[in-house]
């Protein structure tokens, strides 16, 4: 379902309460997010490969920093995931397949470019590429002035307010009522199960 069918899920469901449309679109969009972001924290506790199944792919260049080293600035902010590939799930190399990509943490990939020990790291095949990723750019570790110029794809999990009204979320099968049900809580039209009256028709 696209991002404009979500959001219009939900203005529909607050429709009979919000008689007057007192929600704009952007309101909705970071509640929306908010809860999608949970979504995704779940499916990571349980199995973060499973993750993979959300995201989407992106044509993406990777170009020389002003100083050193190579980054690719992205065309959407990303989910903040809690491991290290973040809200980059995988990145692959189609022009030479055995470059193989692997996630570091920001410690690490300052380490790395003040030890240089990346520069012993390329010596075997597949070559090893590193990269960190930040909200809206990845940088890179060994990365060569040869292998930025590749053709490359990145699967990310996109943030929900940075993406267009038409473009598909992929979500959990039947995730999509659990998102409404916290969003509406969220807003406050319903109240959170912790505020509920569990008591109210016992003796």
């Amino acid at each position: 379902m696209t991002k404009e069918y979500i959001r219009s899920q939900l203005r529909g469901l607050l429709a009979s309460i919000d008689k007057v449309g007192k929600y704009h679109n952007t309101f909705l969009d970071h509640i929306i997010e908010t809860c999608l972001n949970s979504v995704y924290y779940q499916v990571h506790e349980k199995n973060p490969r499973a993750l993979g199944q959300y995201t989407i792919r992106y044509s993406q260049t990777i170009s020389p920093m002003q100083y050193e080293g190579y980054a690719a600035v992205l065309p959407v902010e990303l989910v903040p995931l809690p491991d290290k590939r973040g809200g980059a799930r995988s990145i692959n190399d189609h022009t030479d397949t055995s470059i193989y990509f692997a996630p570091i943490t920001d410690q690490e990939y300052q380490l790395m470019k003040s030890s240089q020990v990346d520069d012993n790291l390329t010596t075997t095949t597949p070559n090893v590429i590193y990269y960190v990723t930040g909200v809206d750019e990845i940088f890179f570790a060994n990365m060569t002035a040869t292998i930025a110029t590749h053709t490359f794809t990145f699967d990310l999990i996109p943030a929900f307010t940075s993406i267009g009204d038409t473009v598909e979320v992929r979500l959990p099968y039947g995730k999509d009522v659990e998102i409404m049900k916290m969003a509406l809580e969220m807003i406050g039209v319903i109240p959170p199960k912790d505020l509920l009256d569990n008591n109210s028709d016992t003796r």
